[in-house]
């Protein structure tokens, strides 16, 4: 796990932003996230992901935690079949000391199907405390009796008092009861803490007053219904077919997954298609949700719900100028406002966008992530964000940056709640203003429901270790008295960064080393090469002129310093201006 930070302190509030990737001798790997959690009797957030070329076997989920202080690596673990595997959720079981994961693995270890579900606990060292697959299949009657082997897919997971519910979709659906079968229904079942077992297992679809269709619904968030005892809402989209798509909510009982509401459909006037990435609870009454529209530049949403399902408000989102915006999360915050974590195309490249607003949807603040001098100049993108400690949101999501050799490295990103991530001895900020417009468009409403049972085959997932590195690349260090800890003990980084002739290359080590400095172009090419033999421990500089070894000037374009101490390489994106 190679791990590039920003690193800073605001006032007494801790903020920084870090990369993490895992690595395997001087390969690093394909690194991505969805989920994070923290763990406030730990003092610490644990991520769930998956990364390329895994130990176990093609991709592997990747669950990792890291102190909230500073993101120091505390373990990292890989968890699979021999097939592909993927991480979607992770919550904490305060009860059990425990994490719990869910997601899918590719293709079934079982049948012919595509997909299968997992869901796998974890203890507080990562250890596999279990972990399983689990494969759909159900009976059709008409026109003949048949048994259909389905796909399983799981988004979102809560903590119930027995046990762990999960939600996702199956493929082919069930409800429909015959041939055809609707493409997708939702899945929610519930497992036992203790073992994983399932204790139910439900299909859900919409479905036409005539009974004519079955549309395809999908559930991407679930939790514990904190207004209604014994009772967990499902948030998703219903598609028709006919290129329309609606935000889908519904409730179910915990104790046999009974359907306790119809099932919602909301679409918002003059959009065609909407649909629902997360839901919360709102401490004060009913419920919060966000998600996206279809179309290039269609805006982003925050819809209040009632306890009875009946909307309140919905606002929805865009940028002042032409953009992409995507809202994947949402929190409801220590003070009962709403924070969103998505990500933003303002232009060619996409940007982890956060933005805070009051209770009535009104934008305090949105911003950008950018990096110390708009540094981050490739694709980020955010997937979930948590309030922890009550100072600070942290967000997670995936990023470019700065390793342009591994498309993707997890991306974690705590800030203050004024969505600052100040660098040290400046005025600059990690995190820029984001201007967005709002509107409060109509809402319209229908219910329908049907449901069915699902059956389950089991089998056990594994684990291994990951291999961890870590070192920091920011132009800024962590100020005094706020000092990192990290695993490995080499850094490097350029100041300035993009320059226009000369940049000067700072690097550290920490004990006696020989020390490779090598330029590289986009092609792998060497540019120039610096030896250092035996350097005892300390920060050293370098000037690099823009030239080859010819003494030739390089033409402007991206190149890379690449750090090498042993069989440890580390690789910093240049960027040289003509």
């Amino acid at each position: 796990m190679l791990v590039v930070s920003l690193f800073f302190m605001v006032g007494q509030v801790t903020t920084w932003a870090k990369s993490y990737d895992r690595v395997f001798g001087q390969s690093s790997y394909n690194d991505t996230s969805y989920s994070i959690v923290a763990d406030t009797l730990e003092d610490a957030y644990i991520i769930a992901g998956h990364t390329t070329d895994g130990p176990l076997g093609g991709i592997d989920i990747l669950v990792f935690k890291v102190t909230a202080d500073s993101g120091k690596i505390i373990w990292a673990k890989c968890f699979g079949t021999f097939h592909d595997d993927y991480a979607r959720a992770i919550t904490v079981d305060y009860t059990e000391g425990a994490y719990v994961i869910d997601g899918y693995t590719k293709p079934s270890l079982i049948d012919n199907s595509q997909s299968d579900a997992l869901v796998l606990k974890v203890g507080l060292d990562g250890g596999l405390i279990w972990g399983w697959v689990y494969a759909g299949w159900f009976i059709i009657w008409e026109p003949q009796l048949d048994t259909i082997r389905s796909d399983e897919y799981l988004y979102a997971i809560t903590v119930d008092g027995q046990g762990y519910i999960v939600a996702g979709n199956i493929e082919p659906g069930p409800c429909a009861q015959e041939v055809p079968v609707d493409t997708s229904d939702v899945l929610v079942f519930k497992v036992r803490s203790s073992d994983g077992s399932p204790l139910w297992i439900r299909a859900y679809s919409k479905v036409s007053p005539d009974y004519s269709v079955w549309p395809a619904d999908y559930a991407y968030s679930v939790i514990e219904d904190q207004h209604e005892s014994g009772l967990f809402v499902v948030a998703g989209k219903t598609w028709w077919y006919n290129d329309t798509t609606d935000i889908l909510v519904f409730k179910g009982k915990k104790d046999d997954g009974l359907l306790a509401t119809s099932m919602w459909d909301y679409s918002i006037v003059g959009y065609p298609s909407a649909y629902a990435w997360d839901i919360k609870n709102d401490p004060v009454t009913g419920y919060v949700l966000t998600g996206d529209m279809d179309g290039e530049l269609a805006p982003v949403f925050i819809m209040r719900l009632n306890t009875n399902l009946t909307p309140i408000w919905v606002r929805t989102y865009s940028f002042v100028e032409s953009a992409l915006l995507l809202s994947h999360a949402i929190l409801v915050d220590n003070s009962k406002n709403y924070v969103v974590c998505g990500s933003a195309r303002p232009g060619n490249n996409s940007d982890l966008w956060v933005m805070k607003t009051n209770r009535t949807g009104g934008v305090m603040w949105s911003k950008v992530l950018v990096g110390c001098n708009n540094q981050m100049m490739l694709n980020d993108h955010g997937e979930d964000i948590v309030e922890y400690p009550d100072t600070t949101y942290t967000a997670v999501g995936y990023t470019e940056w700065p390793s342009v050799y591994t498309p993707d490295n997890i991306l974690v990103a705590k800030m203050d709640h004024n969505g600052n991530i100040n660098c040290p001895d400046t005025l600059d900020t990690c995190l820029v203003d984001f201007d967005i417009l709002v509107d409060s468009p109509e809402v319209e409403v229908d219910s329908s429901w049907n449901y069915k049972e699902v059956e389950l085959e089991w089998i056990p997932i594994f684990e291994d270790t990951a291999k961890i590195r870590d070192t920091v690349v920011c132009a800024s260090w962590a100020p005094t008295g706020c000092a990192e800890h990290n695993v490995a003990d080499f850094r490097v980084y350029n100041v300035p960064n993009p320059f226009m002739n000369t940049t000067i290359i700072y690097f550290n080590v920490n004990v006696i080393s020989d020390v490779v400095i090598s330029i590289s172009d986009l092609s792998g090419r060497l540019i120039r090469r610096y030896e250092f033999e035996s350097i005892p421990s300390g920060t050293y500089t370098l000037v690099w002129d823009g030239c080859n070894s010819y003494g030739l000037r390089v033409p402007a374009g991206v190149y890379f310093c690449n750090l090498s101490v042993g069989d440890i390489t580390i690789t910093r994106k240049l960027v040289l201006l003509r």
